[in-house]
């Protein structure tokens, strides 16, 4: 099922328009209420062009698949995988279908681990907001 999350906008994004446009299905929900976090929770994969939320999902333990229509836009490289399964995926018009259910069959209920979230996470040995300060203030 597609969640899609739209942010009303004035001169932007009408809702209303777009619930017109899309056509009544059980494969999908407009998510405009739910948060972020709980929209995350219930889904499998992010997918996204460029956003904060790519980082947010990541760090939610979910794959993402980064989609602009082509592959002119990377701005996060994949590194060379040693399994099937990548925290990024580059999705185009060409292999869209066939990643979303291959990253489906590989990520469905099994979290991205921390080997896997390694070079696309800030570990936890990062320097803390305090520790910052403090460093500063010596």
């Amino acid at each position: 099922k597609l969640i899609v999350r739209i942010r009303e906008e004035p001169k932007e994004c009408d809702v209303a328009a777009i619930k017109k446009l899309i056509p009544s299905s059980e494969k999908w929900d407009l998510s405009i209420t739910n948060s972020f976090k709980e929209d995350l929770e219930r889904s499998d994969m992010l997918v996204s062009y460029s956003s904060t939320t790519i980082e947010e999902a990541l760090n939610f333990r979910k794959p993402v698949g980064i989609y602009g229509g082509s592959l002119r836009y990377r701005h996060i490289m994949i590194k060379n995988r040693k399994n099937l399964r990548s925290p990024v995926y580059h999705l185009t018009h060409n292999n869209l279908k066939n990643e979303i259910l291959n990253i489906k069959n590989l990520h469905h209920n099994k979290p991205l681990s921390n080997d896997e979230l390694s070079g696309f996470v800030w570990d936890k040995n990062i320097m803390t907001k305090e520790s910052f300060l403090k460093s500063l203030v010596l």
